[in-house]
């Protein structure tokens, strides 16, 4: 029966998909964007279009004096010419505008692109002389032909018949390859198979995203569902899970009563005519749009009791949900989902661990920083308003300030049901432990940092390390000392907390610097900032040049983490040097992961055309992508082997705890990376495996090493010479990471 509902299912799929697809084009057109078939179209037909450009800006003329129209473009960028009347005759196919139209409209640009005046008299006629010569060079590429309307005698341009059917194919190729994913309602394929019954919809789904090449030809004899990784895929995809229909309509109730929580937007818009205010509204617009669509797409699911996630792999090994509606997104989403299969909650380990995933979700006063005694405690202390918020959300809303509301509501209905039950409550609630900074745990372990190690909890203590605190008390004290400084005064006026390091130190590891650390401050405090005061909720931004306040926040957070994670990143510096050699003689960074998934660090040099431009008498900052060389881009192999590097390996201990726990009889879990989740009464068993395997990943593993011997077998006899060593090891006994109670929790 399942079968049958899922194979409507996955129609209905298909045609939402293509549905959607229609729609964009329709907007694309009604806004003046060019289509993704025609936007193909365009940059295959502008290199030709540039190099006429190029010979009609060098032709001479062939008689003694040249001509006039010749000495206005003399100087002109020939890129900057072929996208003027490139632009306007590819519109003027779509718009049907004359070619005597299209001669205006060229002239005008090229006129205000060149600086030059555009007016009655000469200058216009001088203008429409250059339009015109351009227009029949760009006009002779073969996609073009020009056509009159015999009743008016006026000529157009349009695209060639076989245009036109290219263009229809590759548009309705685009639409059946659009389908809108969602869950599965019956038990999915293996990856190798593309997961889903239908086979219009299985062999869209690829079991590994990548454009490389290279990595393509190495994963093709992997993929059988006897290889480890395609085998931890398909256990993950096997779990079947349920909507939670308690707290989905308390979802929508807070939706209903504007009570704007974490992602959940606010239901009004504000008012005013600003551009602020307008773009704004806009955004709202968006969110509520997308926030109505999955509440809808949760309803629909919420009526059956078995529900699946299929799943892909990206080029590094990391495992993703495919369906848009799935645990991987924001709280309130994550919150939605339920195991099918429950246990019963009758051991005191199952009750701990739930309390201590309600402490960590709710993370009232800090508390999941505290130790796990403390943790429960606090629940025990908190019960009784746990317990009456669970009879009557709505009655005291403390519970929207936490961390993570809806996950932390729909926990402490657990722990509410199992109060009313006792030890036979069957909970199916998926509770989570997570890395410590996983990225920097990995590298501590990879290079047996013992520092690095302690301030991310890779060694027993008895309370937490928290090295983003660690971090922001570091940078307190730069401020202090340059309490002088007016922008440090802001600084410290604002509060220089863990919120305020948390994301540079995070990303560290992914290869965020202090550029990448300025944005961020940017988008987390600045922005915010901005729209509350948009809004009225803030009478003034609280730093005068948000900009300069958010580059000398990164300054500090720079020499901050340089103190505090020395070694972590003097691997990744030592990764970057070797991506570096390899591509200046053509290689691209690969090795294989524990499991044997191969990855390639493998970044081509792109073949694109910026241009600031005047198009319509409208300034147009666009950036034309052409393709792509066949030349490594040497600044982005190094820029990207860090976080590539770090991911591959956080995947595959992600990959090998799911193949120990099925083998010991754990069969479910929800996964986001390094973040482990599993029922209440698994999660003692559980959080031992994902320790021990994460032991097992850097005992019988070198990644440094293997990066190295790669390197070598492939670098020239003068490449070898400038290759140093891998960083020398530290003194951390991995086999500490096993007393941890902190290190994923």
């Amino acid at each position: 029966m399942s079968n049958t509902i899922e194979n409507t299912l996955e129609t209905q799929s298909l045609t939402d998909g293509t549905e959607r697809f229609k729609k964009d084009l329709a907007q694309k057109e009604a806004n003046s964007i060019l289509t993704t078939a025609q936007s193909k179209m365009f940059n295959k037909a502008f290199t030709e279009a540039e190099e006429l450009m190029s010979l009609l800006v060098t032709s001479k003329s062939k008689g003694n004096s040249e001509q006039e129209w010749r000495l206005v473009i003399q100087d002109a960028s020939p890129t900057e010419l072929a996208f003027i009347a490139l632009h306007h005759i590819f519109w003027g196919v779509i718009g049907r505008t004359s070619r005597n139209g299209l001669y205006e409209k060229i002239a005008q640009d090229t006129a205000i692109t060149l600086k030059r005046e555009y007016a009655e008299g000469a200058d216009r006629v001088l203008f429409l002389k250059v339009a015109t010569q351009m227009f029949h060079q760009v006009s002779t590429l073969d996609i073009f032909e020009e056509y009159m309307n015999p009743s008016t005698k006026v000529y157009y341009i349009t695209f060639t018949d076989a245009v036109l059917q290219e263009l229809q194919d590759l548009t309705e190729y685009q639409a059946f390859m659009s389908p809108y994913w969602r869950p599965m309602v019956a038990h999915p394929r293996s990856i190798t198979e593309g997961s889903y019954l239908d086979p219009k919809l299985s062999k869209q789904l690829k079991a590994v995203n990548t454009f490389s090449k290279t990595q393509k030809a190495l994963l093709e004899p992997l993929m059988k569902p006897e290889t480890p990784f395609v085998q931890a895929c398909d256990a993950i995809q096997s779990v079947p899970l349920k909507i939670n229909q308690w707290i989905l309509p308390i979802i929508e109730e807070c939706y209903s009563r504007n009570i704007s929580i974490g992602s959940v937007p606010t239901n009004t818009l504000p008012a005013g005519v600003t551009p602020s205010k307008r773009l704004l509204r806009s955004q709202l617009k968006s969110q509520q749009a997308a926030f109505l669509v999955d509440l809808d797409e949760a309803k629909k699911y919420s009526i059956y009791e078995r529900v699946y996630l299929p799943t892909t792999m990206d080029f590094r090994g990391r495992v993703y949900a495919k369906p848009y509606l799935n645990h991987q997104r924001a709280d309130y989403i994550k919150a939605m989902w339920l195991f099918s299969e429950g246990k019963d909650m009758s051991h005191i380990e199952a009750v701990n661990w739930l309390k201590i995933h309600i402490a960590n979700t709710g993370d009232f006063d800090k508390v999941s920083k505290a130790p796990f005694d403390t943790r429960i405690k606090w629940v025990n202390d908190n019960f009784v308003r746990i317990y009456e918020t669970v009879q009557e959300p709505f009655k005291d809303l403390w519970w929207t300030t936490a961390d993570c509301p809806f996950s932390f509501l729909s926990a402490c209905r657990e722990l509410a049901r199992f109060v009313d039950v006792g030890a036979a409550y069957v909970c199916h609630l998926p509770i989570a432990i997570d890395g410590s900074c996983s990225g920097l745990q990995h590298y501590s372990a990879m290079l047996r940092d013992e520092a690095g190690g302690k301030s991310v909890n890779l060694l027993p203590s008895i309370k937490p390390e928290d090295v983003y605190r660690d971090v922001a008390e570091i940078v307190n004290q730069l401020v202090i000392d340059d309490k002088d400084d007016p922008i440090a005064q802001e600084w410290l006026s604002h509060k220089i907390d863990r919120k305020v390091t948390k994301r540079a130190t995070m990303t560290l590891c992914y290869g965020s610097k202090k550029f990448g650390w300025t944005d961020q401050l940017m988008e987390d405090f600045m922005s915010k900032y901005k729209a509350q005061v948009d809004t009225g909720q803030l009478d003034k931004h609280p730093f005068e040049s948000p900009g300069k306040a958010s580059s000398y926040m990164a300054n500090k957070l720079d020499i901050a983490l340089r103190m505090t994670v020395e070694k972590a990143l003097e691997g990744m510096e030592w990764l970057q040097q070797v991506a570096g050699l390899l591509a200046q003689e053509g290689h691209p960074v690969i090795w294989l992961s524990p499991l044997g998934f191969p990855v390639v660090n493998e970044y081509f040099t792109p073949i694109e055309k910026r241009l600031d431009i005047t198009i319509n008498k409208r300034r147009v900052q666009t950036k034309l992508m052409l393709g792509f060389t066949d030349q490594l881009k040497a600044s982005k192999q190094r820029t990207t082997i860090a976080p590539n590097f770090v991911h591959s390996y956080d995947a595959s201990h992600l990959m090998m705890t799911v193949l120990e726990a099925k083998d010991r009889g754990i069969d479910s879990f929800l996964l986001i990376h390094d973040s482990f989740g599993c029922l209440p009464s698994d999660m003692q068993e559980f959080s031992e495996i994902v320790k021990e395997q994460f032991v097992t990943l850097y005992k019988h593993n070198d990644p440094f090493m293997a990066i190295y011997l790669y390197a070598m077998s492939v670098l020239s006899n003068k490449g070898k010479t400038k290759l140093t060593p891998p960083p020398e090891k530290g003194t951390l006994n991995l086999n500490e990471v096993l007393k941890s109670n902190y290190a994923f929790a």
